[in-house]
């Protein structure tokens, strides 16, 4: 009589990397995100961003002209990586979709602040739209067709060296790839 096959539980073992359900997100832990706040903080002191020089700067809009340079570069690095913190913790409280919509506008904000901080004379770009247009096209093409000859002749030369006997040219291969 054969015999019949052991019976498989209804739940397939738990393995501690099957999913990240039962853990805590990463960034609910503040050992996580609490360091990083501090390198933001010391990244933005030690950039000076709150220094007048820089013009009306980051402490002239928030009215701490009157510090001296190295106390307004401190608080508003303070206030940098406070306003950074508080923001995670509130997005991260929202539903996975609305945390996603809320990264995009708020990169996207920043991707104009940060263009608009160049100073652009759009009268010139306007002007000249045309010109910049037709010479990046064809400065792009220029460097992918370039790029690809260089990468298609150095896979060429790596596949015959990987199926290459010499040990030297096999050791090259193997440490390029």
């Amino acid at each position: 009589m054969p015999q019949a096959a052991p019976k498989r539980s209804a739940r397939p073992s738990a393995s501690p990397f099957a999913d990240n359900v039962d853990y805590p997100s990463l960034l609910g832990r503040p050992i996580v995100f609490l360091p990083g706040l501090a390198l933001l903080f010391e990244a933005l002191r030690w950039w000076n961003v709150g220094a007048s020089s820089m013009g009306l700067g980051l402490s002239g809009l928030l009215g701490l002209s009157g510090l001296s340079p190295g106390m307004e570069n401190v608080v508003v690095a303070a206030l940098g990586a406070l306003f950074v913190g508080v923001n995670l913790a509130m997005v991260m409280r929202l539903k996975l979709r609305w945390q996603v919509y809320i990264v995009w506008l708020e990169l996207a904000l920043l991707l104009l602040v940060f263009f608009y901080s160049f100073h652009l004379s759009f009268d010139f770009i306007r002007r000249k739209i045309g010109f910049l247009l037709s010479q990046g096209l064809v400065m792009t093409l220029y460097i992918s067709v370039v790029s690809i000859s260089l990468a298609s002749l150095f896979a060429l030369v790596g596949a015959m060296a990987k199926l290459s006997s010499n040990g030297v040219a096999l050791g090259i291969a193997n440490f390029y790839t």
